[in-house]
């Protein structure tokens, strides 16, 4: 014999809220209340190839990962994993990545400021090998400005004085053989309570 308790929320006697919610599908929900609770995970894997022409010590304009997110509260932080495989036209030369929020560069996920230095989110080098990546990855714990739709880029930087192709998912010198691989870049946003 089976039995069937049918209710949409559980709420402990002494408390003042509901400690699980059900949906109207019947899925288990609990509630964003408690500090350090993940809200919501967003995530974007790039599996294509990307390619861009960029000035010396410059920031490219493409986006090699993109991923939009409304924040639930201005209070919450967002907790980004960012992996993007880059290569560079030129080998024994040093690159990187920079985190844009809405098209502009979000000044706490770069070093400080400090004379002529370029002002990067995290960055790599490349090796002397015509297939050679390097894989340029961060965490970096961000407080977002609004609760609107806010769109996050990942953009190249060209840490070089010449201007030069930088790419990702694959190699500078792109042969046909098994030698020079394919690659993902990816970037995942937790939103945290806070």
């Amino acid at each position: 014999m089976s039995s069937r308790l049918i209710v949409n929320s559980i709420r402990h006697t002494g408390a003042s809220s509901d400690a699980i919610t059900l949906d109207s599908a019947g899925k288990v929900a609990f509630p964003n209340t408690s500090t350090g609770k993940i809200l919501q995970v967003k995530n974007y894997t790039r599996t294509d190839t990307v390619s861009e022409q960029i000035t010396g010590y410059g920031i490219g304009s493409s986006d090699v990962l993109t991923l939009s997110l409304t924040a639930a509260s201005t209070s919450n932080r967002l907790l980004f994993i960012i992996d993007v495989n880059v290569s560079v036209q030129d080998v024994n030369e040093s690159c990187g990545i920079v985190l844009h929020s809405g098209g502009s560069v979000i000044s706490t996920a770069t070093g400080d400021a400090a004379s002529n230095r370029s002002r990067i989110t995290s960055g790599g080098f490349i090796g002397i090998e015509n297939s050679a990546f390097t894989n340029i990855g961060m965490n970096y714990y961000h407080t977002p400005a609004n609760t609107n739709a806010t769109t996050y880029q990942v953009r190249f930087y060209n840490g070089d004085a010449d201007t030069r192709y930088m790419y990702a998912n694959r190699a500078h010198v792109d042969t046909d053989t098994a030698g020079f691989a394919r690659t993902i870049s990816s970037m995942t946003i937790l939103e945290v309570a806070a």
